[in-house]
């Protein structure tokens, strides 16, 4: 696994916890109920802080949503960075390829870590902002 290797360790956890599903989109935090108070959300009603229009998954957070400025600049950023290095990407996102473009992104050691970057910012937008 290319992402493993790198360098900047907040990048690499923040793809760690995309591999894993260990972040704080609402698909996780609300998948299970606290046993207490709350039960388990269904994931129809896991709907996006920023745009409530759809589910808050990683697919919608990196790749669709548009309720947010902060977010649609850092995706904007993120594709003009890729987009520089190779125009392939364009293609991709045209056909709306979204968990291949996600498992590409994850295996391409040339495009790895400014995707670790793009992900670790997106969670932080996510984490500071309540749902």
């Amino acid at each position: 696994q290319g992402w493993t290797m790198i360098a900047e360790p907040e990048h690499r956890r923040a793809l760690g916890r995309l591999v894993a599903s260990n972040h704080r989109l609402a698909v996780e935090v609300l998948r299970r109920g606290d046993g207490q108070r709350r039960r388990p959300v269904p994931r129809e009603w896991r709907l996006c802080r920023f745009c409530g229009e759809s589910v808050e998954d990683e697919l919608h957070a990196l790749l669709t949503c548009a309720g947010s400025e902060a977010l649609v600049a850092l995706r904007t950023d993120f594709w003009h960075d890729l987009d520089e290095r190779d125009g392939g990407w364009l293609q991709l996102r045209e056909q709306k390829a979204g968990f291949f473009i996600l498992h590409a992104l994850l295996a391409s050691e040339r495009f790895c870590a400014r995707f670790g970057r793009y992900v670790s910012e997106v969670f932080v937008l996510f984490e500071e902002t309540a749902m």
